[in-house]
């Protein structure tokens, strides 16, 4: 349990990093209509989806070799 709990809050973390820079924006940006534009950046909720879809992959991993470490 402390491990996920240490999981959870650097999982926290990552994200408050993640979403205190754009709080700090002066305005709006570029809206960058052409989605096939190399110039356009990547969205920020990819970003959150593939952290959140990582750190998922880490506890499921974690779990399964406690699993076979207790067989």
């Amino acid at each position: 349990m402390k491990f996920f709990k240490q999981i959870l809050l650097s999982f926290l973390l990552l994200i408050s990093i993640m979403i205190l820079p754009n709080l700090l924006y002066a305005g709006p940006g570029d809206p960058c209509v052409d989605p096939f534009d190399p110039d356009c950046p990547i969205d920020d909720n990819v970003i959150i989806l593939i952290a959140g879809v990582i750190l998922l992959a880490a506890i499921k991993a974690c779990l399964f070799y406690k699993q076979k470490l207790a067989k």
